[in-house]
């Protein structure tokens, strides 16, 4: 049967590499098609999620590494609501400037502009100074994690599976999670690996699935499946079933 709602992850898994090709719209024709709907779960801003929500067919965005919601109320307008207390909010904001007074060489990621849950830094630019800035945070009890472009990191408890079964119980009460499926390629993916059972790794998952300790129940393998072109050839698979 096909899913009544794919989750995916975005970097990756919808683009190649860092571009949105017509891999991309396919697969929305096709899930479209299917009268299923597409939710994107990403760690990129809540600022991308108004983006892909204004210009695609995508119902909501799960954004900031599960931190924010992006969705359209009754009257289509689209709301965010962020899924943490105001108190770790104001946290996060306490240790950006600790972390600026540590490394003022390490700017944040131009999109941290947008950001309301978490913050990022490019992750070329956290790569060499990753153990010292992972210390920093450990020390003031910040959690963080690397997708394919940044080093994310945030306050209190959040991640993409628990941002979405947020969607799940507040605006598709209907929709069991198991008739759902996640594609991811990342580490930043592994909570929704741990804990949902049909989920699939496009290709490019290769790169990191042994440094996972939770993986995905599928892993494509080939060029062919890697990114968006594994999403669509699974789907379609799916979809003749």
């Amino acid at each position: 049967m096909f899913p009544r709602i794919i989750f995916s992850d975005f970097d990756g898994t919808l683009t190649y590499g860092l571009s949105l090709g017509s891999f991309f719209f396919s697969i929305l024709d096709l899930i479209k098609t299917k009268k299923s709907e597409l939710v994107v779960v990403t760690g990129r801003s809540v600022s991308w999620g108004h983006f892909l929500m204004t210009h695609t067919d995508i119902v909501a965005v799960i954004s900031e590494g599960g931190g924010m919601l992006t969705f359209r109320d009754e009257k289509g307008l689209i709301r965010d609501h962020a899924l943490l207390p105001d108190q770790e909010l104001n946290r996060l904001k306490d240790f950006v400037l600790k972390l600026k007074q540590n490394f003022p060489e390490v700017s944040l990621s131009t999109d941290s502009l947008g950001r309301v849950a978490d913050r990022a830094i490019e992750l070329e630019v956290a790569r060499p100074k990753m153990n010292e800035l992972a210390g920093l945070m450990d020390a003031h009890q910040i959690h963080y994690s690397c997708s394919n472009v940044h080093m994310n990191f945030w306050c209190g408890d959040i991640d993409k599976y628990k941002g979405m079964m947020h969607f799940l119980e507040h605006h598709r009460e209907e929709v069991n999670i198991e008739d759902c499926i996640y594609f991811g390629d990342s580490k930043n993916d592994e909570s929704v690996f741990k804990a949902m059972k049909n989920t699939v790794g496009v290709s490019n998952i290769r790169t990191v699935i042994d440094e996972l300790t939770y993986k995905p129940n599928v892993v494509l393998i080939g060029e062919h499946n890697e990114g968006p072109f594994g999403v669509l050839n699974y789907l379609d698979y799916l979809s003749r079933k």
